[in-house]
């Protein structure tokens, strides 16, 4: 009797943790993507999207630091080459205050005189 309570508590408990959610919209010259960054204890899991002008955006939500990390890359000289990265300190308890997003970020590569946007929101649940 005792195990069923503690399988509920779990079940429970763990959907709390995941209640939080992350899409992220990348734009660079005619091209637009979506990302939802991936949701990992992993600090070098990721998701990727690349763009035209040579751009790759990748990013990820660490739920053990709270935190969402961006990472965009321009590829030069035959690899990608990390140009931007940020991190956002996210309250897991306090989804809606990132609903409308945490503001737009542009990223330029002055060798290719090109312009990467991204902006992530929260997807509550």
């Amino acid at each position: 009797m005792i195990k069923i309570p503690l399988m509920f508590f779990l079940l429970i408990s763990s959907s709390m943790v995941y209640a939080m959610d992350f899409i992220c919209e990348a734009e660079s010259g005619n091209s637009s993507a979506s990302i939802k960054p991936v949701v990992s204890l992993d600090p070098y899991e990721t998701n990727q999207v690349d763009l035209s002008g040579n751009f790759r955006f990748s990013a990820q939500y660490l739920l053990s630091k709270e935190k969402l990390k961006t990472f965009v890359y321009h590829y030069a000289k035959d690899r990608y080459i990390l140009i931007h990265a940020a991190e956002y300190r996210v309250e897991k308890n306090n989804c809606s205050q990132y609903e409308q997003g945490l503001g737009v970020n542009k990223v330029y590569s002055a060798e290719m005189e090109r312009e990467f946007l991204f902006k992530c929101r929260s997807i509550c649940r």
